[in-house]
């Protein structure tokens, strides 16, 4: 009803036209539609850049745009479905650390009515969608903790994230001090220390084998580990984040 509500708000402005909100989603499909055609991971075709804070969302709309040909209609649907899913596992991430269904209850109403989730339920962008992906991690990540299992799982799932937002490199941060401060707590419990640094080094080698590739693309493309948009906010550098190459 929300999405429903923001649609016809969204058309009596536009006059019935659909659009995106913003024109990063435009910058997403230009991404998306080269690496799809065969010209890699750039706006501009052929000129491999790392323009995108998101690679993962590129890819996913390349998956989509080979089978459809078409963008602008699944990424809209992608993110209204992630807006959706985000809601309910809102509740149930609250549910399980308060353990009060009536308060759970209403932190997933308010998570579906929160204006800005609703705008990007129709912006057919990657918001929604790490939103999701951040709460099952965090879901995976206290279900290893309190079963003292190895965090693969939460590594998997925080690494996915990443890739849709560079949030998503803080939120396995905490994560990892979280988990390193239980296991301490509880270390006559845990078992011996060299178990622990096996499952920790297993969770932290999943975690860069996912992320790494990116950083390595982003530095054999325009020698720093970051994409260009992180220096462009930084304001170290006046440049166009979709320029390709090292001559700014």
């Amino acid at each position: 009803m929300v999405l429903g509500l923001f649609q016809v708000w969204e058309w009596t402005h536009t006059g019935g036209q659909p659009g995106a909100p913003l024109d990063d989603v435009y910058i997403h499909f230009q991404f998306a539609r080269n690496l799809a055609t065969g010209h890699g991971l750039a706006f501009n075709p052929d000129q491999p850049t790392p323009g995108s804070t998101s690679p993962l969302w590129a890819f996913l709309l390349a998956g989509i745009y080979r089978l459809s040909g078409a963008l602008f209609t699944p990424a809209r649907l992608i993110s209204a479905s992630a807006f959706l899913l985000t809601a309910m596992a809102a509740y149930v991430l609250a549910r399980r650390l308060l353990n009060d269904r009536g308060a759970a209850l209403l932190i997933g109403i308010l998570t579906a009515l929160s204006g800005r989730m609703a705008w990007a339920g129709l912006s057919g962008m990657e918001t929604t969608l790490f939103a999701l992906v951040s709460i099952l991690s965090i879901l995976r990540h206290d279900t290893e903790r309190r079963r003292n299992l190895p965090a693969l799982g939460s590594a998997a799932l925080f690494g996915l994230a990443s890739l849709l937002r560079p949030e998503g490199y803080l939120l396995f941060a905490f994560a990892l001090l979280d988990r390193w401060l239980g296991l301490w707590l509880q270390r006559q419990e845990a078992g011996p220390w060299h178990r622990w640094l096996a499952m920790e080094a297993g969770a932290v080698g999943l975690y860069l084998a996912l992320v790494a590739p990116y950083a390595v693309f982003a530095y054999a493309t325009t020698g720093y580990w970051l994409p260009n948009t992180f220096r462009v906010v930084s304001g170290n550098v006046s440049y166009s984040p979709l320029r390709y190459g090292r001559e700014y």
